[in-house]
């Protein structure tokens, strides 16, 4: 038979007080059978996807500043085209 010490945790699941040690690092709901293995590391978010963000942010900042300040002209318009050239 269990002690009551047994179910001092609280389920994060079911918010339950059935929370077992099953194993040395396994741990099971009695209520709602929810398990853990505090062995297996968690996913965290490593960054990877933050960083490609910012990369492409710097990407489109210097893309956008290069291209529409130096180079107002759309890329078919020889008009312009030439006259940007022209008053350099």
């Amino acid at each position: 038979m269990l002690s009551d010490s047994s179910f001092t945790s609280e389920c994060p699941k079911c918010g339950k007080k059935a929370l077992i040690k099953r194993q040395d690092s396994l741990y099971q709901c009695l209520a709602c059978n929810f398990k853990k293995d505090l062995e297996k590391p968690e996913a965290e978010p490593s960054g990877i996807a933050l960083a490609f963000a910012i990369a492409l942010l710097i990407i489109l900042i210097v893309t956008v500043t290069h291209y529409g300040i130096t180079n107002p002209c759309a890329p078919n318009d020889l008009q312009c085209i030439e006259r940007e050239r022209l008053n350099r």
